[in-house]
């Protein structure tokens, strides 16, 4: 599981370093990909393969379905960390992400998403409101928690 935030930012080359704490889970490789916003998502390799079985086995010609593989598969980036501990991240996912600057690693459980730290500013700050919101369908018997 992965925990935390930490800043960092892409190098010249478009590598990202992932911090010492995020590394754990990642030494057997790992998958970065679209999210579901304008961020990206890093997956350790065994935990992708679990999800692409999953989304792969879902009807061929239904919407949702399409969406999920394109979002899941289409930018997908097989990679492993470097002796620095970094990732190179493609062209086509640092422009998805806007990755351009400062850098904001979220550890999300099974996943860490990256964030522009620009476009993660107003996702934190909407946190409490959320997490509210949650709690409210929650004891209505629709919620997560």
């Amino acid at each position: 599981m992965f925990f935390g935030q930490h800043k960092h930012s892409l190098d010249a080359k478009g590598r990202l370093t992932i911090p010492t704490a995020l590394r754990e889970g990642l030494q057997d490789g790992m998958v970065v990909t679209y999210g579901t916003m304008k961020h990206l998502v890093i997956f350790p390799r065994a935990y992708f393969d679990r999800l692409a079985d999953q989304v792969a086995g879902a009807p061929l010609f239904d919407d949702d379905a399409a969406t999920q593989r394109r979002i899941l598969f289409g930018g997908a980036h097989m990679t492993d960390l470097d002796s620095a501990g970094r990732i190179l991240v493609p062209g086509h996912l640092r422009e998805w992400a806007q990755l351009d600057g400062p850098t904001i690693l979220v550890g999300a459980g099974p996943m860490i998403e990256v964030w522009n730290a620009s476009a993660w500013a107003p996702i934190k700050e909407e946190l409490p409101s959320k997490m509210r919101e949650i709690e409210q369908r929650s004891r209505s018997g629709s919620g997560l928690v």
